[in-house]
């Protein structure tokens, strides 16, 4: 498989990058990106753009990949639904019509949330949701993860100096949390894992909930 990431400096997509570099079926690797990647790996070829705008992605070279991961994405902490809305769904629908112009009926497997409804009362859950319902408009085979919590695992680490230390001082408690509700939990490891798998054989028919992804992610490539 030619594979396409977006979002590879970010703690799911440092997972998703790693997974694709040890499955034996992914002959190859992009990273579209508007930053470079910190310590670049030489088997990966970085498309750097300075936004994800259309005009941009036009000039970009998207065509002949198997799939897309799709892993950007914004915390909703501090911003109204306008604002989340244009980076959770606009945004992302810019990349996706870009890459299904140039890979008609290519897999898009897309990082959304625990919860996603487009009717949810709760913002973040409403405009995910949201999303999801724009993606499956897209001439593209569309497959959606909803993890809950995602815990890092090394050397995967938040790019944001204050999150890597919230997550190092929560460690022990989100360990403990994980045994006892080990399906609201998931890692960066087996998220990864799970979304590589998710590029080929058949489409889920319905959105990969947490409680799934460990499965997943110990599923044979093929």
């Amino acid at each position: 498989m030619k594979l396409l990431i977006v979002g590879a400096t970010g703690l799911v997509g440092q997972g998703v990058l790693r997974a694709a570099w040890q499955a034996p079926g992914v002959e190859s690797v992009a990273v579209l990106s508007r930053r470079a990647l910190p310590g670049g790996d030489p088997r990966t070829k970085v498309l750097l753009v300075e936004e994800f705008s259309p005009d941009r992605l036009a000039g970009l070279a998207l065509g002949g990949f198997d799939a897309c991961l799709y892993c950007a994405g914004a915390l909703p902490l501090g911003r109204g639904e306008a604002a989340y809305h244009a980076l959770t769904v606009e945004l992302t629908c810019h990349v996706a019509r870009a890459f299904a112009r140039a890979n008609p009926g290519a897999r898009f497997v897309y990082v959304s949330g625990a919860g996603a409804n487009p009717r949810s009362r709760l913002m973040p859950l409403r405009v995910k949701g949201q999303a999801e319902v724009a993606l499956e408009s897209l001439p593209l085979a569309c497959v959606f993860f909803r993890p809950g919590i995602v815990r890092p695992r090394a050397p995967v680490s938040s790019p944001y100096p204050v999150r890597r230390m919230a997550y190092a001082v929560a460690g022990p408690i989100l360990a403990l949390a994980s045994r006892l509700v080990p399906g609201a939990f998931t890692t960066t490891e087996q998220l990864g894992r799970a979304m590589v798998r998710a590029c080929t054989g058949a489409k889920p028919s319905t959105p990969v909930e947490n409680a799934a992804i460990d499965t997943r992610a110990e599923r044979p490539l093929r």
